[in-house]
C-alpha cells in the first residue's frame, strides 16, 4: 500500500497490532496502554480513528501513528517508518519525497517556522490577523497565562503565542507572507482538509497557547500547544514528527543550555521549564514522550556534567523519576533526585516564595539522593527477606550498565548494602552478584534452628516448639534471619524455594541443610532443643540488660547479669 501522508495509515490497525482494542463509542476505541513504561491494568489507551490521534489517559502520552510506533519500539521518526513498512508492507516512497527537504529547502522551512512563532505571538499579544469573531479569544489566552503567573516579560522571552479557533488563521497569514501551502504542511503546521480550508489545508493547532520549541542553535523546529479550553482529550499537542521536529530528540529549553554546563534540571512540562528558568535554573523537558537515551546523548554532546530530576509530586512523577534515573545509570552523567510534595509540580511551587525556597533547598542539598537511595526508599523493605529481594531487583537493573563503568556499579552496590543494613554481604567483582562474606557465617546454634524447622515433617514436635519460641527475634546474622524467614514462608505459603529465595548462594545453604546427613535420636533432639532454649534465653536476657542499662535500674541489671552467667554455665 502506497502512503502519501499519514492520513493514509489506519491508526487503529497499527494500535491493534500492539494491544487489543474495543469500541468506546463516539468514533473512539480503547485498550490497555501498549507503552512499555506503563503497566496498565484498566483500559486507558484511546484511539480516534478518524482524527488519526491516540491518547493514554493513564500516562498522559499521545500523538499520531508515528509517535505511537516510536514510543513502543524506542525508535525515531525514520525508524518508525521502517517499522511500519516491515509490519504492514507500506510503501513510503512518495511520502519520503514530501518530507525530504533537509538540503535545498531547509532554509525555507526554518523561515516558515520562525515566521509562525512571530505570527502566533502577534495573535496572542495584539490579536492581529484574527477575524472579529475570534479577536476576543486572544484576551482569554492572555488571561490564562496571567493566571499561571506568566507575565509579559516571560511571554516575550519565550516568544509565547496563541493559535485561535479560527481554522485557517495561520495558513492564510503564512500564505499572505508568500509561503506555499505544501511547504507549510511539510513543517507540520497544517493538515489536509476538504472543509473550512485554505487551498485544501487548515491549521494543525487550534485554540491552544503556543510554546515554540528550538534546537540547540536557537532555530524554531516545532511547537507545543496547551489546550485553552480543556476540551481536548490531549492537554498538550506537539508538532508531528518530521525532518526538524522529532520528539525523541527535542528538548524544550535546550537552546538555553550553555556548553559544558555544570548542571541541568529536568522537569516534566513546558510551564515547569518556563518557571524554573525564570527562577534562574537551567532547565529542559521532553515533549510528549518519556525521557530517552537520545535526549541524554544530546545533553552529553554539549558537555553537561550533572542532571537533577525534579518531577511532579504524584504517582506518575515517581514512576517517571525512577525510569529516568535508571536510564541515566548507563551514561557518564551524575544524576540526583529532588522531590516535591504530593500534587505539587515545579510550576506551582515556583509561584510562591515558600515554594521557591523549597525548590532551592531540594536542589542545593548536600545529602543528595541518587538512584539507589530513591529505589530503596520507594520500596521501604522491612524484614531481611524483603531487603534481599529489593537488592536482587536492583542488581538486575545494574546489569545494564556497561562494563566500562564497573567502578560505578561496585560503588552503587556497596551503597545499597549499607542502606539496607546488609553489610555482611559482599560483591563479586566478576559477576556483579552479591555473595556471602566468607568471614560471616551462621553460628552452629543458628544452623541447628534452621535445620530443625527445615525438617519439621520429620520432627514436628521439636519444630513446633522452636516456632513458638520465635527465634528470629534473636538471630545474630543477616544470613540466619534470611534463611529462617525463607523456610518459614516455604511452610506457610507453600511456594517454591526459587520464588522465595532468588539468590542462588543462599538457596545452596538451604539445600545443603536439607540434604544434611545429620541423624538425630530422641536424646540428641532433646539436647538440640535444650541448647536452643538456653541460647535464646541468653540472647533475650542480654537484650533486656541493654534496655535496662538505658533506664539505669541497677538492681534489675545485677539480677539479669547473674541469670545470664548461670545460663552460660
Amino acid at each position: 500500500m502506497r502512503i502519501r501522508d499519514k492520513q493514509d495509515i489506519d491508526l487503529l490497525e497499527v494500535a491493534s497490532h500492539y494491544t487489543s482494542m474495543t469500541s468506546a463509542g463516539s468514533g473512539e476505541y480503547k485498550g490497555l496502554c501498549p507503552l512499555p513504561e506503563h503497566d496498565d491494568h484498566n483500559p486507558s489507551f484511546f484511539v480516534n480513528k478518524e482524527k488519526g490521534v491516540w491518547l493514554c489517559r493513564g500516562c498522559d502520552m499521545g500523538g499520531d501513528v508515528f509517535d505511537l510506533v516510536s514510543d513502543i519500539e524506542g525508535v525515531d521518526f525514520l525508524g518508525s517508518m521502517r517499522k511500519l513498512q516491515e509490519l504492514f508492507d507500506y510503501d513510503f516512497s512518495l511520502f519520503r519525497k514530501t518530507w525530504s527537504s533537509d538540503n535545498a529547502d531547509s532554509g525555507i522551512d526554518f523561515a516558515i517556522l520562525a515566521e509562525t512563532a512571530k505570527l502566533y505571538n502577534q495573535f496572542l499579544t495584539r490579536g492581529e490577523g484574527l477575524s472579529n469573531i475570534y479577536k476576543a479569544e486572544h484576551e482569554k489566552a492572555k488571561q490564562y497565562l496571567d493566571q499561571r503567573g506568566v507575565d509579559l516579560g516571560q511571554i516575550n522571552y519565550w516568544k509565547l503565542g496563541f493559535a485561535p479557533s479560527q481554522p485557517c488563521a495561520l495558513v492564510e497569514a503564512l500564505g499572505k507572507a508568500g509561503f506555499e501551502s505544501k511547504d507549510i504542511y511539510k513543517c507540520g503546521l497544517s493538515k489536509r482538509s476538504q472543509e473550512s480550508a485554505f487551498d485544501g489545508y487548515r491549521d494543525f493547532f487550534v485554540a491552544r497557547v503556543m510554546i515554540p520549541v528550538s534546537d540547540r542553535h536557537g532555530r524554531v523546529i516545532g511547537f507545543a500547544g496547551r489546550d485553552l479550553y480543556d476540551r481536548s482529550s490531549a492537554k498538550y499537542l506537539n508538532s508531528p514528527d518530521g525532518i526538524f521536529f522529532q520528539k525523541s530528540k527535542a528538548l524544550l529549553g535546550i537552546n538555553r543550555v550553555k556548553k559544558n554546563s555544570d548542571r541541568v534540571v529536568i522537569v516534566e512540562g513546558p510551564f515547569d521549564v518556563i518557571r524554573m528558568v525564570q527562577l534562574g535554573w537551567t532547565t529542559v523537558a521532553a515533549l510528549g514522550t518519556a525521557f530517552r537515551t537520545s535526549h541524554v546523548e544530546l545533553l552529553e554532546s554539549i558537555g553537561v556534567k550533572r542532571i537533577d530530576l525534579l518531577f511532579d509530586g504524584d504517582a506518575a512523577g515517581e514512576k517517571a523519576t525512577e525510569r529516568t534515573a535508571e536510564l541515566l545509570l548507563s551514561h557518564d552523567i551524575s544524576c540526583y533526585i529532588s522531590r516535591l510534595d504530593e500534587g505539587i509540580d515545579p510550576d506551582i511551587a515556583g509561584r510562591t516564595k515558600e515554594g521557591q525556597e523549597t525548590i532551592r533547598q531540594q536542589l542545593d542539598r548536600t545529602d543528595t539522593t541518587d538512584f539507589v537511595r530513591y529505589f530503596i526508599e520507594q520500596r521501604e523493605p522491612k524484614d531481611p527477606q524483603q531487603k534481599l529481594e529489593v537488592l536482587q531487583v536492583l542488581q538486575a537493573k545494574l546489569q545494564t550498565v556497561p562494563k566500562s563503568q564497573e567502578l560505578k556499579v561496585q560503588l552503587l552496590l556497596k551503597e545499597a548494602l549499607g542502606l539496607l543494613g546488609l553489610e555482611d554481604l559482599q560483591i563479586s567483582l566478576k559477576t556483579r552478584r552479591i555473595i556471602k562474606e566468607p568471614a560471616v557465617t551462621m553460628s552452629q546454634i543458628e544452623e541447628d534452628i534452621v535445620w530443625a524447622v527445615l525438617h519439621a515433617h520429620e520432627h514436628p514436635a521439636v519444630a513446633q516448639m522452636i516456632w513458638e519460641l520465635s527465634p528470629k527475634r534473636y538471630l545474630l546474622s543477616q544470613v540466619g534471619l534470611i534463611l529462617f524467614n525463607a523456610v518459614q514462608r516455604m511452610h506457610l505459603e507453600e511456594l517454591s524455594l526459587e520464588k522465595i529465595l532468588p539468590d542462588e548462594d543462599l538457596r545452596g545453604i538451604i539445600i545443603q541443610l536439607k540434604e544434611s546427613p545429620k541423624q538425630h535420636n530422641t536424646e540428641s533432639l532433646e539436647r538440640l532443643l535444650a541448647n536452643v532454649i538456653r541460647w535464646l534465653s541468653f540472647r533475650e536476657i542480654g537484650q533486656a540488660v541493654h534496655r535496662l542499662e538505658e533506664g539505669s535500674s541497677r538492681g534489675l541489671i545485677q539480677y539479669a547479669e547473674a541469670t545470664r552467667i548461670r545460663l552460660e554455665r
